[in-house]
């Protein structure tokens, strides 16, 4: 299926965590991406993304393949929210994904 705002992100996975609730399973994680200056390339800024996933397949391949800096490529689609903390509004924005390829081999089981 394709989509009106499709984004494509391409990086390493950091803090992924499967959710259970009573509306079924979800997945957060978040991709390490690196940003280079063309002006100064020595100083790469890091950004993090927040990703989401309600698809179980998508779920099951994670709970499969998935360790911490497994290298990702997703394609999802940008959402947006907002939320109050301490009186404050916080606008946040984050994928949810809706393809995931994974660029390294499944890593091998403990014999």
């Amino acid at each position: 299926m394709s989509y009106l705002n499709e984004f494509t992100l391409q990086g390493k996975i950091k803090n992924f965590k499967v959710f259970q609730n009573s509306g079924g399973r979800s997945l957060k994680f978040k991709i390490m991406t690196v940003a280079y200056n063309r002006n100064d390339p020595d100083n790469p800024h890091i950004n993090f993304i927040e990703v989401t996933a309600f698809k179980d397949d998508i779920i099951d391949l994670f709970n499969d393949h998935v360790q911490e800096d497994t290298r990702l490529t997703v394609k999802g689609t940008l959402s947006s929210s907002k939320y109050e903390r301490n009186g404050k509004t916080i606008y946040d924005q984050s994928v949810l994904a809706h393809y995931v390829q994974f660029l390294d081999p499944k890593p091998e089981e403990d014999a």
